[in-house]
């Protein structure tokens, strides 16, 4: 039989030449009369379906062809007759340079059998292919018997290419494919199984279980379950869970599969696909807490604005009350108790806005470094004398732009949670660090952009928290601290401030390991700070007095009240007005007698301050303006940055603030 490039040229003559006849010769079987047995024989090789050849080694290793039958023309589409006689070079030259003459004639000499498959391809398409028995029928005698396998070789060259094709695809779609077996529980693994979950092949082969040891266990059940439904229906297969990646971590995953059905209907395996969603569900889940915090925002920017309100009132009168009752009486005691009690309340409402990002900021060029000093001694006090506190600040920062008296509240924030956390006595570091992230550090955190930020970390020595208690930590009212003891808000707050300050808060905590929270503060292309501002005293004897016009409009009326009474207490020419429309026709009503300035609530109905002020300066081109209020609701910019050209006085105010601020108002030179 020849090799492959061979097979058209192969031959080896006709059906009716055998090598059965006296001395082993070949015989022609329609001039000799046989025994039954030659008849039988000769039968049985004219009808075999399978091709036969047959030689025979003489004298000089020359290997003849002795015969073939009907099948050999058939199916090599030749004919062996012209070749009988002739050596197995001279009737198949291009045999010559391959093992097959050298193979045959091992067989025919010493005894055995050869099987080999012959193939014959041209520009890489299988043009004939035929698998090829050759074995020894006698001394120094050779048979062959071959059958043309061109079909079977074709389709599973065809099975390879698709087969190919098919992981080539499976692997550029970034998936992982896999091929169940319910009857066996094994799983085959394709695809980009090891760019996906790290795994090789040979290291996932534990079937169905292992699949099912490798889903978080929180997840396990319901996949499961879920399987199982679809295997009993034969329905498609579809769910995410959390698998555990090679390196220790979980990725969220989508599997989807189908059945493939027997002819009784029950499944016999299953198809599907498993891709990454981790990144997805991570956006998904930032979405959802971004949309909670501005709807909780915005119900605590409403709750803000009416307690702010009411708490103005109170505090304002509540001074009038100290004002005129003996001091050292029980009234006065009782006064004081209601004041220190409004102050806390106004702290509670600060947290609320601080948690839904609607505190209004200030942002100056800070150095981190210098606000962490001026806060120094203060969070010493708070932590008291069994937590030792260290300060450890990077030699040199860059700017970063942020509200100078969020960033304490950061501090406090952060200290306190800190020290409730040891009670027992521990350490607490702050440190600031300059970093610059690269893009492996935001692809583990993807919430976080590439560049140069200032840091600031919080770490101490106490207890520490679980996995369950960090998916919790920032959500409002959340506490780990025993009832009354805790609002819930500080770290919720936090959160909110850093969110607000364009930054981001990371944390990692173990339980009895202690925890550490990292701010990363966004650093500004400057290389210079905006001067302090330092607060004048809230203890002046005497309150600053004038005698100016002054405009008031404010829809709550107990605060209209208290600030008409103040400023008319201090010498000021006041006239109220409980909304923006009232106040246009009160100032329209004296437009021939001056009036200074106008203080403005921001948020009221029909009208806001800023939308009154606009108005009014229109007729009024040097007219004052001070805004009030606890609560701006994005009047003045979406971000909550207060232009530096505005004045605002945050609700709740006493009266020593609000003289403070109405006479550096008066006093200070009018824009151009």
């Amino acid at each position: 039989m020849a090799n492959a490039p061979e097979m058209d040229r192969f031959a080896a003559g006709q059906a009716h030449h055998t090598p059965f006849g006296p001395a082993g010769r070949s015989w022609n079987l329609r001039r000799h009369p046989l025994p039954d047995l030659e008849q039988q024989i000769r039968r049985v090789i004219e009808s075999s379906p399978m091709g036969m050849q047959f030689f025979s080694l003489e004298h000089g290793n020359r290997l003849i062809l002795t015969g073939a039958n009907a099948a050999a023309d058939r199916i090599l589409g030749i004919k062996h007759a012209p070749l009988i006689g002739k050596t197995i070079e001279e009737a198949f030259p291009d045999l010559a340079s391959t093992e097959v003459p050298a193979q045959y004639r091992r067989i025919a000499e010493h005894g055995g059998s050869w099987r080999t498959q012959q193939v014959r391809a041209e520009a890489q398409q299988i043009r004939r292919a035929y698998e090829v028995h050759a074995f020894c029928t006698g001394p120094n005698q050779l048979a062959t018997m071959f059958f043309d396998i061109t079909r079977r070789m074709r389709a599973e060259a065809e099975i390879a290419a698709w087969k190919q094709r098919y992981e080539l695809v499976a692997t550029a779609s970034g998936e992982v494919v896999y091929d169940y077996d319910p009857h066996t529980g094994a799983i085959l693994w394709s695809g980009s199984l090891q760019e996906v979950l790290g795994y090789q092949v040979s290291d996932l082969h534990g079937g169905i279980d292992q699949w099912a040891d490798c889903i978080h266990p929180e997840d396990q059940a319901e996949a499961i379950r879920l399987l199982q439904i679809a295997e009993a229906n034969g329905q498609p297969y579809e769910t995410e869970y959390r698998f555990l990646h090679k390196n220790g971590s979980y990725r969220w995953i989508h599997d989807r599969g189908s059945f493939l059905t027997g002819p009784d209907g029950k499944p016999t395996r299953m198809i599907g696909m498993m891709r990454d969603v981790t990144e997805r569900r991570l956006m998904e889940e930032n979405l959802r807490q971004a949309q909670k915090m501005e709807a909780i925002g915005r119900l605590a920017g409403g709750i803000a604005h009416d307690f702010n309100n009411i708490l103005t009132a109170i505090i304002g009168f509540n001074e009038r009350i100290l004002e005129q009752v003996p001091q050292n009486t029980p009234l006065c005691a009782y006064a004081i108790e209601v004041g220190k009690a409004a102050q806390r309340a106004a702290a509670l409402t600060q947290q609320l806005l601080a948690f839904g990002r609607k505190q209004i900021l200030q942002p100056r060029r800070l150095n981190l470094n210098e606000v962490i000093l001026d806060y120094e001694a203060m969070l010493a006090r708070v932590l008291g004398e069994n937590i030792e506190f260290i300060v450890d600040l990077a030699p040199t920062l860059p700017a970063i732009k942020a509200d100078r008296g969020q960033i304490g509240q950061i501090l406090m924030n952060l200290a306190i949670n800190a020290r409730d956390a040891m009670s027992n006595g521990g350490t607490l570091r702050i440190a600031t660090r300059h970093v610059c992230l690269d893009a492996e550090f935001t692809q583990t955190h993807p919430t976080i952009s590439p560049g140069a930020y200032v840091t600031l970390s919080v770490s101490d020595t106490g207890h520490g928290f679980d996995a369950e208690t960090k998916a919790r930590l920032f959500g409002p009212f959340f506490t780990t601290k025993d009832p009354g003891k805790g609002t819930g808000l500080g770290l919720a707050s936090t959160y909110g401030i850093v969110q607000q300050n364009n930054g981001h808060l990371l944390v990692e905590s173990e339980p009895g390991l202690g925890s550490t929270f990292v701010v990363y503060l966004p650093v500004v292309e400057t290389d210079k700070y905006d001067p302090v501002v330092t607060a004048l005293p809230n203890n002046e004897p005497h309150l600053p007095r004038g005698s100016e016009t002054i405009l008031v409009a404010e829809d709550e009326p107990a605060v209209r009240e208290f600030v008409t009474l103040a400023l008319r207490e201090l010498g000021y020419t006041v006239f109220p007005a409980n909304n923006g429309e009232e106040a246009l026709r009160v100032s329209r009503q004296h437009k021939d007698r001056p009036i200074h300035l106008l203080f403005t609530d921001v948020v009221m109905p029909r009208m806001s301050g800023k939308e009154l002020a606009d108005l009014l300066r229109a007729e009024r081109p040097n007219l004052k303006v001070i805004y009030a209020s606890g609560y701006t609701r994005d009047v003045f910019s979406p971000d909550g940055n207060l232009p530096p050209h505005i004045t605002l006085i945050q609700k709740p105010f006493t009266s020593a603030s609000l003289a403070r601020t109405i006479r550096e108002t008066l006093d200070r030179p009018s824009s151009p």
